[in-house]
């Protein structure tokens, strides 16, 4: 039970659809006056009965005694349907209708950076030659190897800026590492008290009060006197402890060219001191 296709040949079709979308129930009379008030002057009363008994045949529409209303089984089929197929567009650059403003929120550091690269594998931020990042301090997050593998390759051929807040030994040491990524980082730069991405079309924002929280338990884990692995093992599970985060992702074009221009402002002020 898909979405039906409508030709010009059976526009009588959507247009009862269209109208019991907005007012139901209705009898097939009241439904065929309201077909010639919207143009259709020269429709009959047998064609719109005829395709009434279509739509319900095709459980489109469902008959209730004398009147008739969208088969709500078949809505919400069409609009999962619908829903996927929008996103995939979305997705695709082919249409751009989510929110200029997204809030989403998420029960550790970890997932929302998951969330992050997921929505980079498709594409969700559109595409970009330059990416600027502004951060309070630098990590290393716990990725598994194939994320690690598609930073690499999705960060290979675009230029990538990151300014730092931070200079101490952590975010120097991170830096090293980074580094390897093609990626360019200025530390000691002062900012915004919130983490901000500039890419594609998109600026993304997180709240810095979890960041402030982890980098303490970071801080600990860097005095432990203990082997590599176990670090490694304690480190990991700082991002994986329950620690609400919020990622909003701002979308109005004015907004975001703007941003980009004070970056771009930034990146040279920048460049000019090093």
């Amino acid at each position: 039970m898909g979405m039906p296709y409508f030709s010009k040949e059976t526009k009588t079709k959507s247009n009862i659809i269209e109208i019991l979308s907005q007012e139901w129930p209705l009898t097939a009379k009241k439904i065929f006056f309201m077909i010639k008030k919207k143009g259709a002057k020269n429709i009959s009363y047998q064609a719109v009965f005829k395709a009434l008994q279509e739509l319900v045949k095709e459980k489109v529409i469902a008959k209730n005694g004398r009147e008739y209303i969208i088969s709500p089984i078949w809505a919400q089929k069409s609009n999962i349907l619908l829903k996927a197929l929008q996103e995939k567009y979305e997705d695709a650059g082919l249409i751009t209708s989510r929110k200029e403003v997204e809030e989403l929120n998420f029960p550790t550091m970890k997932s929302l950076w998951i969330d992050v690269i997921n929505k980079l594998k498709r594409g969700y931020f559109g595409e970009s030659k330059q990416i600027y990042m502004k951060l309070n301090r630098l990590f290393f997050l716990p990725f598994p190897s194939e994320d690690i593998n598609f930073l690499k390759k999705y960060l290979k051929d675009k230029e990538v800026i990151i300014f730092c807040k931070d200079s101490s030994f952590l975010s120097q040491f991170v830096k090293k590492y980074l580094e390897s990524f093609n990626v360019k980082i200025y530390l000691g730069v002062i900012g915004k008290p919130l983490t901000e991405i500039d890419i594609g079309g998109c600026i993304l924002y997180m709240h810095d009060e979890p960041e402030r929280k982890l980098e303490k338990e970071i801080n600990n884990a860097f005095k432990l006197k203990e082997t590599n692995e176990k670090f490694w093992q304690f480190y990991g599970k700082i991002f994986d402890t329950q620690n609400p985060c919020k990622l909003i992702i701002r979308r109005n074009q004015e907004f975001v060219r703007k941003n980009r221009q004070e970056m771009e402002e930034l990146y040279k002020k920048v460049k000019a001191k090093a």
